[in-house]
């Protein structure tokens, strides 16, 4: 007499029950061996060198909140939040044309341009140029009205400090945008780019500061690094309006007081959109990068 197994769906022979068995067992080893082989949240780590850090403070707090230190360990088999300097190190004779498969990937705030095109490098950045095309609409509108109504300084300056965050694509954004909204007319731009060992650097910021703010100019854009500096001049010249990109500056509640417009970090979001690319490069994926728009801020002042 053959023994049976009830089942849900009715009765089947004890040995057609082993057949079965035996028939998903490559099924099984197969999904085991996928699920061993995919990247896992674990898999993600931070390396930040200590003057980004400093830098950038509150953006290195979000990065660490919920995600390992890399330490000393070799980046291999890892998805890294680097700083630029620490991606630099990584990347090492990784060719740009790369086509194997990498052992890593690094997803960089703030990437530099020579790490732009790595295949191991994805770049996190602020869209500057968006943030200065609107600076330059706005600088360009009020220095139409200003020639309207027949004021002699409805001129415009920029001064530009190349750096980590802001690169020349930003300043022709404002310059053309500005060409374009004030009528045709032309902004100057005068360049700020200090040997840090050579020179004094707040004496040449002074200087690059008085240079755009000469006769005839209303408008002041300050896109460089000395904010000390850059907000003292906006202070104590009550004729002219004052932009700033404060995106390398310390907060200060001056800058509500002094400057008729700012490009302000967010940093949150920045350090949010790291995670997320990072998270989808763990699970074997590939992500979709977008720059972040940076927050612009008008204030409506008593000046002019």
């Amino acid at each position: 007499m053959r023994r049976t197994i009830r089942t849900g769906g009715g009765i089947a022979p004890a040995a057609q029950r082993f057949d079965l068995f035996f028939l998903f067992i490559p099924a099984l080893l197969a999904a085991s061996l996928i699920v061993s082989c995919s990247p896992s949240p674990s898999s993600l780590r931070l390396d930040l060198d200590e003057g980004f850090g400093l830098l950038f403070p509150s953006l290195a707090r979000e990065l660490g909140r919920d995600i390992q230190p890399l330490g000393d360990r070799d980046a291999s088999g890892h998805v890294v939040i680097a700083s630029p300097l620490r991606a630099l190190d990584h990347v090492g004779d990784v060719r740009p044309d790369a086509d194997a498969h990498l052992a890593f990937s690094l997803v960089v705030p703030f990437a530099p341009p020579s790490l732009f095109g790595n295949p191991a490098v994805h770049p996190v950045l602020y869209d500057t140029e968006k943030a200065y095309a609107f600076a330059g609409r706005k600088a360009g509108a009020r220095s139409k009205r200003l020639a309207e109504t027949g004021k002699p300084d409805s001129g415009c300056s920029i001064v530009f400090q190349e750096s980590l965050i802001r690169d020349r694509k930003a300043a022709q954004a404002f310059l053309l945008a500005f060409e374009r909204a004030s009528g045709g007319k032309s902004a100057r731009m005068v360049e700020f780019n200090p040997d840090q060992d050579a020179v004094d650097v707040s004496g040449a910021a002074k200087a690059a500061i008085a240079e755009a703010a000469s006769e005839g100019t209303g408008i002041v854009f300050l896109a460089m690094d000395a904010q000390d500096q850059a907000r003292a001049a906006a202070a104590e010249d009550a004729r002219r309006l004052y932009f700033a990109d404060t995106l390398l500056w310390d907060p200060s509640p001056a800058d509500r007081r002094v400057f008729s417009l700012t490009i302000e970090g967010k940093e949150r979001a920045l350090a949010a959109e790291a995670k997320r690319v990072a998270r989808i490069l763990a699970s074997g994926r590939k992500p979709l990068t977008k720059p972040i728009a940076p927050k612009i801020v008008q204030r409506a002042g008593n000046r002019r």
